[in-house]
């Protein structure tokens, strides 16, 4: 990021400056370093005047004047270790500063020779940052990866890092190895998954139907169906090994079994051939013309929907309608939309509308099929809701009287405390990840809690670094 600013009540001084400075590149913290830079070589007991087209940086300014500005709410705005060291020169040199706003690119003279000047800097080969030793109103910093100061809003900073690393460990689960594919595939749109994963299609904020659908949505999309691989796995003193899909009757039903079964290939034709025209007319209704001009709109077609043009042997030969079945939405079926240049909020109104009725069908017209078979077969076999529920009486019962057996020879000894199983949180010494410590340190109470970080490993306290007048966390 490029800077400049040039004096303005001498011009025959010919008086000016441009710099470069990096991380957390923004407009106002360019800005900011221009009022920096210019109020350091400002005279003792001056009164400047700074002409600066940044609104947030007026604004921010003199908030840090308002009896509202605690040092905790201080703490929580953007380069704060920029405006400590403002407030640090303003009150060494006793500054009286006024900050007035000019528009940007109106044909101000000077506004106009600042930009140039900060288009300069940006060429420059030096850089300039602010130590925080030399900034005596800032007690400390937190550092990451002995890197790089974080000087943003702790709390707001550390969402991003810790969604990732949620997100990664969610998505490397094994059962969830598709989803992870496609997500390095960049085949997902997260954005827009989130958006269906929260559509409430329903009048009522909470209903047995919506809480339903929602449980379709989840299932789906974590591979939970009950699909005769997990009933056995669960209740194999039951279901005795009878794996069988219901749908082909050829190969073991699992959750990607159903989706790559023939027969369910077949029924999702007919569904996706109904919906395709559907989809289609959303687009078609919805084109802005006044976008494209005098030009025609052309609007690529979604494979979503082009699969079904070939013979699909399985489903992982459709990666982007695998992502729809799993309740993943794939960049290629808002491209369509994108392309027509249609506004994001009406895509999302009509894009999840049409989601909504797809899975609904999807639900009735396939998965109701299997379910269908499930009960006839239950039915058949004598297989009730209370053959489930007795089924758990009787382990518990059976877990009783194994308990006073202790012998290590006794494989059905369930006795807890013969595990020497042990709650990591109900010890004196607590063992935390650099992430968990991290949202500990940067809280805003990490300070009424010192017994509690003595508590900690002394591995952990000693990747702690401490200056002798300036405290910081190296994470």
């Amino acid at each position: 990021m490029g800077f400049g600013w040039i004096l303005t009540n001498d011009i025959n001084l010919d008086l000016k400056f441009s710099g470069k400075t990096v991380e957390w590149a923004s407009s106002t913290r360019a800005e900011i370093f221009a009022i920096l830079t210019c109020l350091i070589i400002c005279p003792p007991n001056s009164h400047v005047t700074i002409f600066t087209d940044s609104q947030c940086a007026i604004d921010t300014y003199y908030s840090l004047q308002h009896y509202k500005m605690t040092p905790r709410r201080l703490q929580k705005l953007n380069n704060v270790l920029l405006w400590q060291a403002i407030k640090w020169i303003i009150q060494s040199l006793n500054l009286t500063i006024k900050l007035n706003k000019v528009q940007a690119h109106s044909g101000n003279t000077y506004n106009d020779i600042a930009d140039t000047l900060a288009k300069a800097g940006c060429e420059q080969p030096d850089i300039i940052s602010i130590s925080p030793v030399g900034v005596k109103p800032q007690k400390g910093y937190i550092k990451f990866n002995e890197e790089f100061i974080i000087d943003r809003n702790i709390r707001k900073t550390l969402k991003k890092p810790i969604n990732f690393r949620n997100i990664e460990r969610q998505i490397s689960h094994r059962s969830l190895h598709i989803i992870k594919t496609f997500t390095l595939e960049h085949r997902i749109n997260w954005e827009y998954t989130q958006y269906w994963m929260s559509f409430n299609p329903f009048h009522k904020a909470t209903s047995q139907t919506y809480s339903k659908h929602v449980s379709w949505r989840m299932k789906c999309s974590n591979y939970a169906l009950p699909t005769l691989d997990a009933l056995n796995r669960n209740y194999p003193d039951i279901l005795k090994g009878f794996d069988t899909c219901f749908l082909c009757s050829n190969s073991t039903e699992t959750n990607e079994h159903f989706w790559t079964c023939s027969e369910s290939i077949k029924i999702l034709k007919n569904i996706f051939r109904k919906h395709e025209s559907i989809y289609n007319s959303l687009i078609i209704n919805n084109i802005n013309y006044d976008k494209f001009k005098n030009e025609i709109p052309t609007i690529t077609e979604s494979p979503v929907f082009t699969c079904f043009n070939s013979n699909i042997s399985t489903i992982f030969d459709a990666p982007d309608l695998h992502c729809i079945l799993i309740n993943m939405i794939p960049f290629s079926i808002i491209k369509p939309f994108q392309d027509a240049k249609i506004s994001k909020k009406e895509i999302k109104k009509s894009l999840l509308t049409f989601l909504f009725d797809l899975h609904k069908d999807i639900y009735e017209l396939l998965w109701k099929v299997r379910t269908s078979k499930w009960k006839q077969y239950k039915l058949d076999h004598g297989i009730t809701k209370s053959t489930f529920t007795k089924r758990i009486n009787t382990r518990r019962e059976r877990k009783r009287q194994n308990n006073f057996d202790i012998s290590h020879n006794n494989p059905l000894n369930d006795n807890i405390l013969n595990i020497g199983y042990s709650n990591p949180f109900m010890t004196s010494t607590r063992n935390l990840d650099d992430s968990v410590l991290w949202i500990y340190l940067t809280s805003s109470n990490f300070r009424h809690n010192l017994p509690w970080i003595n508590s900690l490993y002394l591995t952990i306290i000693d990747s702690i670094q401490f200056d002798t007048n300036l405290f910081y966390y190296n994470i």
